[in-house]
C-alpha cells in the first residue's frame, strides 16, 4: 500500500504495540513482584530509619516520610482490589 507520495506506506512492525500479545510485560511484572516481595521489609526499614535520623536533611526526611505513605497508600488500594475481586 503505498501513500501516493512515493515514500512508501505502512510497513509490517511499525507503531504501537498491541496490548496483551507481549509476555515482556508480564515477565517484568514477575520479576518487579518478586524483588518487591523480597526487599520490603529491608527497604520499609530503610526509609523508617531516614525518616526518623535527625541528622538528616528535613528534606530527606520529609521525602521518606512521604514514600511510606504513598507505599501505604498503594498497598491500602491494592488489598482492596484483592478483596472487591474475591466477593
Amino acid at each position: 500500500m503505498t501513500s501516493g507520495n512515493g515514500h512508501g506506506g505502512r510497513r509490517s512492525g511499525t507503531g504501537r504495540p498491541r496490548r496483551g500479545g507481549g509476555h515482556r510485560n508480564n515477565l517484568l511484572d514477575t520479576s518487579s513482584a518478586s524483588l518487591a516481595r523480597t526487599y520490603a521489609e529491608e527497604a520499609v526499614r530503610t526509609v523508617v530509619a531516614i525518616m526518623r535520623d535527625e541528622h538528616r536533611s528535613a528534606s530527606a526526611r520529609v521525602n521518606a516520610a512521604r514514600k511510606l505513605v504513598n507505599a501505604g497508600a498503594i498497598m491500602h488500594r491494592l488489598a482492596g482490589a484483592k478483596i472487591h475481586q474475591r466477593s
